[in-house]
């Protein structure tokens, strides 16, 4: 199983559900972060899906990518997490049913709509907290575009994490879902994956030294740290 390297999916709301938003992730090769022709064109089309599609919020960067049956490799998604702070982790299911409660994490590009931003009085008010962020957002039609730096980091645990990371991750925060849930599917063999404490740990990974990753898997409790079991 090979994973191509150009891919789109969508999921959209099903015959059962009511008001239920839908989700668009794509996947170009990594050439497009770094070539200047290549970038100025993936740029635009993450504009063009900005302006069109009105999206509550989005994310752009490095990415762990995995083939059809994704569900097979979230342990291996789980360890490259481990070794790589500022990966990101998606899963389209997951992503779309809780798109409206807030955001999951940052990126070299995140976007925030306008109507996110109401939680912390509009737009206006949105824009001004990223400035006292150190922070500079760039206006969308439909929201705010803010970059962390001009080409996606890895972020290697062993070294500290990419300041303009941190500096947009602060910015975020006050939008950030606090109750995400697992970011993984249950374990029936042994092998690990996200479940709802360490997606918990790996949501808030940017903000403060030794969150993420954990030293050690065993004995973390099932739920969030600090909550009641």
């Amino acid at each position: 199983e090979e994973v191509g390297d150009y891919v789109v999916s969508c999921m959209t709301e099903r015959g059962w559900e009511d008001g239920r938003p839908s989700c668009l992730q794509f996947q170009v090769p990594l050439v497009h972060a770094f070539d200047a022709e290549q970038l100025h064109a993936l740029e635009s089309f993450m504009t063009l899906c900005a302006d069109r599609l009105t999206p509550f919020h989005g994310v752009a960067g490095l990415a762990v990518t995995t083939g059809e049956q994704g569900l097979a490799w979230e342990p291996e998604a789980l360890d490259l997490a481990t070794r790589y702070r500022a990966i990101y982790i998606e899963d389209i299911v997951t992503d779309r049913r809780h798109a409206p409660d807030g955001i999951k994490g940052v990126n070299w590009r995140t976007f925030v709509g306008d109507l996110l931003t109401e939680r912390i009085g509009g737009p206006a008010a949105f824009a001004e907290y990223c400035k006292r962020c150190g922070v500079m957002p760039e206006r969308a039609t439909n929201g705010f575009i803010i970059h962390a730096g001009d080409a996606p980091q890895l972020g290697p645990v062993e070294e500290a994490p990419p300041e303009a990371y941190l500096r947009v991750n602060t910015a975020v925060r006050p939008l950030r879902n606090g109750k995400f849930g697992s970011m993984g599917s249950g374990s029936i063999d042994g092998e690990l994956r996200f479940n709802h404490c360490t997606s918990d740990l790996w949501i808030r990974r940017f903000d403060g030294p030794d969150i993420w990753p954990p030293v050690t898997f065993a004995g973390l409790p099932h739920g969030p740290v600090g909550t009641k079991p």
